[in-house]
């Protein structure tokens, strides 16, 4: 396709469509890390909900900044009971050699540790400490937080928003700039 074509292609686009990301019922959508999250309410060892993620077309979330930590704990605080208010995150140290790692093998820029470094392998992120992550055995039991890339889907302008089955609007963005 000619330039001209794409420029018009662009201009019908931007004109009646717009580009949305959607996050699957259930998940909770923040445009400002382009990231789904998914609160899980069961208690299971840290294997067991890094499977339950995968299973769901996600991963163990990865904290990337102060924002995103903060964002998710207050969020982890409004989808748990006061007891619970604790989740297994992706941060790991897989052969035990105190190397603490993302599950994507990806080093981490930001760290939140409530204490020293421990020989733990797995870490929580718990909002009765204030947000701070905490190294525990992965055989304990708590809550999970994955995280998945939102759908990316082009829809006419006025289909863009839906509701959920809950009748809690599905968040989504919009990148018409993008197009044009």
């Amino acid at each position: 396709m000619g330039t001209k074509g794409r420029i018009l292609l662009s201009i019908l686009i931007s004109t009646h469509y717009v580009i949305c990301e959607e996050c699957p019922i259930g998940w909770s959508y923040n445009a400002a890390f382009s990231k789904c999250y998914l609160f899980t309410n069961t208690l299971a060892t840290w294997t067991s909900v890094r499977e339950e993620c995968q299973s769901f077309n996600g991963k163990l979330v990865e904290i990337l900044s102060e924002e995103e930590n903060n964002w998710l704990d207050d969020h982890l605080s409004e989808y748990s009971s006061p007891a619970l208010q604790r989740a297994w995150i992706g941060y790991v140290d897989s052969d035990s050699d105190g190397d603490f790692e993302w599950l994507s093998g990806r080093k981490s820029t930001y760290t939140n540790w409530y204490s020293s470094p421990g020989t733990k392998e797995c870490t929580i992120l718990d909002h009765r400490a204030g947000g701070f992550w905490s190294r525990l055995p992965c055989s304990w039991t708590f809550q999970a937080i994955c995280e998945q890339l939102p759908r990316i889907i082009i829809r006419r302008r006025s289909k863009c928003q839906r509701l959920s089955s809950t009748n809690n609007p599905i968040k989504m963005k919009y990148y018409i700039s993008a197009l044009n």
